[in-house]
């Protein structure tokens, strides 16, 4: 799995289909952008 590759990811199951970001819009933005500005 990616998760085990990318050091400070973690694995998040979204309840959505194809448009995650727009059916699940802050259970996927609000962990995207943790890891992104992550130090």
């Amino acid at each position: 799995l990616m998760v085990e590759r990318i050091k400070g990811s973690q694995m998040i199951e979204l309840h959505a289909a194809h448009l995650s970001s727009v059916e699940a819009g802050e259970s996927f933005t609000v962990p995207v952008l943790a890891f992104l500005t992550a130090e």
